[in-house]
């Protein structure tokens, strides 16, 4: 028991100059010793189930803070069975003012959103809520930060980052801005300082560091397109020049019917001709990147063929997160040069 305790005393100081240094890099104030980390203003009483209703709606609005002054609502398509989210506007389906069907709504001048309040809390909290009483959230406020994450877990992500997703959260990063700016300290190559990327605008950084790579790239990606094969290798011809080591991870040709087979066998071709060393991994699902073991993409946009799906991916300068994706790699079962 006592050297249980000594252990778990060790990883509380560990964790707390951790704390304490990445407070510094931010800018925050440390916290004094016998304080609470909340104000009194914003301090959250003990809820559960006995609690009162305002109570319970104080601490759901506490836990995810959003911007007030817009919602959105879910609505079901009736025809297709599509369903979604749009903001609310005050004067949708006015006679007078709405002209929904003839412009499209952001174009509308007489477009107001409708805040949102604690009546509508209830409504999407309530064991009665219908379709249509369900609430979505803006986490981004206007001044670009965000009072939490949404991280969407696949199995693959949670077996390989539990212990890492653990330290991140004892380092009491408080979501996209403050981990912007961890990003940003780190940025190399004059990259942009951003942290999640999606289609529209992961290439460009992604391209910035494939061309800056000097030692290894590894990529992940379950998919293959010629056209995408094509530019990856363009970006990487200087790399492959000055002797960097590619390796791409992809699904078996076997994975396919025949005439898809065949298309994936001539990208892999493909790949090998440029020098670059293809294993082949049957029905894999994840989707990142490693670059001289610290930079990492990690995400749900397929590296090597892309379309215009709404995909994301995130980017972190982080050795540790590198290396373990590294042996998950090496760990892939019975992993094959095709």
């Amino acid at each position: 028991m006592d050297t249980e305790y000594q252990k778990l005393l060790e990883k509380y100081l560990r964790l707390k100059e951790e704390n304490e240094k990445l407070r510094s890099q931010l800018g925050i104030e440390p916290i004094e010793e016998g304080t609470e980390s909340q104000s009194s203003e914003t301090q959250i009483p003990s809820v559960n189930q006995f609690s009162s209703v305002e109570d319970k709606i104080k601490l759901f609005i506490s836990l995810f803070a959003g911007r007030t002054d817009v919602y959105a609502k879910r609505w079901v398509s009736k025809r297709t069975g599509k369903s979604g989210y749009s903001p609310t506007c005050k004067n949708e389906w006015d006679d007078k003012l709405c002209q929904k069907g003839r412009i499209k709504c952001s174009d509308c001048t007489n477009r107001v959103y409708s805040e949102l309040t604690d009546k509508q809390i209830y409504k999407h909290l309530s064991k009665n809520a219908t379709e249509s009483d369900v609430v979505g959230i803006y986490p981004m406020l206007k001044d670009e930060t965000t009072n939490f994450v949404v991280i969407d877990f696949d199995d693959d992500y949670v077996d390989i980052f539990v212990d890492v997703l653990e330290r991140m959260y004892f380092k009491r990063l408080k979501g996209y801005a403050e981990l912007g700016y961890r990003v940003k300290d780190f940025v190399e190559n004059n990259a942009e300082p951003g942290l999640i990327f999606d289609r529209n605008n992961f290439s460009k950084v992604f391209s910035q560091d494939l061309q800056f790579v000097r030692h290894e790239a590894v990529i992940v990606s379950p998919f293959l397109k010629k056209s995408r094969i094509l530019q990856i290798t363009t970006m990487l011809a200087q790399a492959r020049a000055d002797g960097v080591k590619i390796t791409v991870v992809t699904r078996c040709p076997g994975d396919y019917n025949s005439d898809e087979s065949k298309r994936i066998k001539e990208n892999i071709n493909l790949l090998q001709k440029c020098g670059i060393n293809v294993v082949t991994q049957s029905m894999i699902h994840q989707k990142y990147a490693i670059l001289d073991s610290k930079t990492v993409w990690y995400g749900s946009i397929n590296l090597l063929s892309f379309g215009t799906s709404q995909e994301t991916m995130m980017r972190l300068q982080n050795r540790e997160i590198a290396e373990t994706l590294l042996v998950e790699v090496d760990n892939m079962s019975n992993p094959k040069l095709y």
